[in-house]
């Protein structure tokens, strides 16, 4: 950690039931590296009940603390239960109730859990399940090509913008609406709802979460790209609309643009996740 070396430890754990309860072989491991490593993530046990696309997001942005300064370590605790080998039959030694566990199982995954767009995309890619792009040193900010080539590409883009924390930033947004010349919507953090500019009034949808409570309105609604713009959306329905597009029916990619730190992909749906502010990629895309 003191050197800066990017590590991914991966450390095997007991399931949850056998925690905390005198199971043997069973210490408190979560967390057990404390503040020397940039990240921390306990994993569920196996199970079809947890999307895949939830766990590529995990390994991605566990790689992407790992090699983004500040470098250094990062900690997946993996909990696993008996059988560890890819053999059939019901799972060994576990608690009565516990899933897979009856005699009569044979084990076997529902494949709900891996069967959407996206996942069939990345299987068939070699990219990454979700590309993270750190913040260009340069002056002015120069934007990465990959976004350049989404930008470029997209032929019915969608802007949604969540919360903004600074005038610099709205008005940024403003700029690029004009630029994109895309249909936007602002969430209720945004400060932009209340915004009477002209590309607003030209391209502004305040009223797109309403229309998404009809479901024929919503199933017309298939952007190729939706550009978000800020972080944290609070319309549970514009949520919705962005993992049925991008991750169920993989019509669409998802670039999220925000300096705040964290993840801020909570449907596991972004495609490409550029850690700047609005503002500076007003700025590379105007220079």
């Amino acid at each position: 950690a003191q050197q800066g070396v990017p590590l991914l430890l991966l450390t095997a754990d007991r399931p949850y039931e056998l925690r905390e309860c005198g199971s043997n072989q069973t210490i408190v491991q979560a967390g057990i590296f404390g503040g020397y490593v940039r990240w921390a993530r306990d994993m569920p046990c196996p199970s079809d009940e947890v999307p895949a696309a939830t766990l590529l997001s995990d390994i991605n942005y566990a790689v992407h603390c790992a090699i983004t300064y500040p470098r250094g370590p990062v900690h997946l605790n993996l909990q696993l239960r008996e059988n560890l080998a890819p053999e059939m039959g019901p799972i060994r030694d576990a608690l009565p109730g516990t899933p897979g566990a009856d005699k009569a199982s044979v084990n076997g995954f529902r494949t709900a859990c891996i069967d959407t767009a996206d996942m069939a995309r990345w299987e068939l890619s070699s990219a990454p399940h979700a590309l993270y792009l750190p913040r260009s040193a340069a002056s002015p900010p120069e934007v990465p090509r990959e976004v350049l080539e989404m930008l470029q590409g997209a032929r019915s883009g969608l802007i949604i913008v969540g919360s903004l924390h600074s005038k610099t930033d709205i008005a940024a947004v403003e700029w690029l609406v004009s630029a994109l010349q895309w249909p936007v919507w602002a969430d209720i953090q945004s400060g932009l709802r209340t915004c009477t500019s002209r590309s607003w009034r030209q391209f502004g949808v305040p009223a797109l979460d309403q229309m998404l409570t009809s479901p024929h309105i919503a199933a017309g609604i298939r952007p190729d790209l939706v550009l978000q713009l800020g972080e944290r959306l609070v319309s549970k329905r514009v949520h919705e609309l962005v993992t049925r597009v991008c991750a169920i029916e993989g019509c669409c990619k998802h670039v999220v643009v925000s300096d705040a730190p964290g993840r801020h992909d909570p449907s596991a749906s972004a495609t490409l996740i550029f850690n700047c502010a609005p503002l500076q990629l007003a700025q590379a895309l105007s220079a």
